[in-house]
């Protein structure tokens, strides 16, 4: 969290509220001021806040009772559990989110469309492989790339060498995520060591937010993972993503690539510890050569030295 404030009435702490980034978190008032001016209090001074550190828009996590306590405060509901509402106070939000990528997608309402999110930190041959694998069985295909910016690799160099490692892929279209997959908005237990339990109550409504916003506007019939034998959090992503998209939105998982030198798995963890330990040329061989040019550049070694605390975000 960046901040956490405390509300009092006199001596007495009767709500509590705290936000990290542009989200909302912990939220609590005593049940004897539940329902009146002190939950106001608290929201509109923290939406001050964020606003006056330069963010448009403000998301929140709340209990599915709450919906319209927050809707009474300009958020609107971006999906919903049993048990969860994820929602957001903004001017633009997700359908313009959505309508500026389907403006500008070189792609035409008759072809079959899939989609692969990726943090890319860096993007490898695997990630490669992934897309390759993912356009045999659809005729465009979005690639997102997450922006939250808590990789090794910033968001600004991931999203290049996406692009740069497809730039001959006339039928891919690179985005960035925003908040709307994969973030600390949607999934935080994705950037934090958290409980199975946590990770796959945020995974459902990361996944839920998926199929019932964005696949249905983007025209997505089709996503496509990489299998995970490594991380256990994006292993349980896979899996919770398959019994949310089914059967409306097709779940692929596609075989790791292997190196065919020793039959390594790829993995961009395995190319973090070796750039990390200054080890390029061994780095190098699981990179295409778009992301094997950067690695060696003085950009690339000044960035790394700022942001090692960041090396061990789960791959995806």
């Amino acid at each position: 969290m960046d901040a956490t404030y405390g509300l009092f009435d006199g001596e007495d702490l009767v709500g509590t509220a705290s936000y990290q980034a542009n989200i909302l978190k912990c939220l609590a008032i005593r049940q004897a001021y539940a329902g009146g001016a002190a939950f106001h209090q608290l929201i509109s001074f923290l939406l001050t806040e964020i606003y006056r550190a330069g963010y448009d828009d403000v998301l929140v996590f709340t209990k599915a009772s709450k919906r319209q306590t927050f809707e009474h405060l300009g958020f609107d509901l971006l999906v919903e559990t049993e048990d969860v509402a994820f929602m957001e106070r903004s001017q633009e939000g997700i359908d313009s989110y959505l309508a500026a990528i389907k403006d500008q997608a070189p792609f035409t309402g008759d072809q079959s469309l899939g989609a692969v999110v990726m943090n890319a930190n860096p993007f490898t041959k695997g990630h490669r492989y992934l897309i390759e694998e993912a356009l045999k069985a659809v005729d465009g295909l979005y690639v997102f790339v997450l922006s939250e910016d808590r990789s090794l690799f910033d968001k600004e160099t991931r999203l290049d060498l996406v692009r740069r490692g497809t730039a001959d892929l006339d039928s891919v279209y690179v985005v960035e995520t925003k908040h709307y997959m994969v973030s600390q908005a949607t999934f935080p237990a994705y950037f934090l060591k958290a409980d199975q339990s946590a990770v796959r109550a945020q995974a459902a409504v990361d996944a839920r937010l998926f199929k019932e916003r964005i696949a249905p506007s983007l025209g997505i019939s089709q996503r496509f993972v990489g299998e995970e034998p490594l991380s256990p959090t994006t292993a349980a992503y896979n899996q919770v993503m398959a019994e949310v998209f089914a059967p409306e939105l097709k779940l692929n998982i596609i075989p790791r690539r292997h190196l065919d030198r020793d039959g390594e798995v790829i993995s961009a963890s395995k190319v973090r510890r070796l750039v990390l330990d200054g080890d390029l040329e061994a780095a190098k061989n699981y990179l295409p050569e778009t992301s094997r040019a950067f690695i060696e550049s003085p950009a690339c070694q000044a960035m790394i030295a700022k942001r090692k605390d960041l090396s061990q975000v789960h791959d995806y």
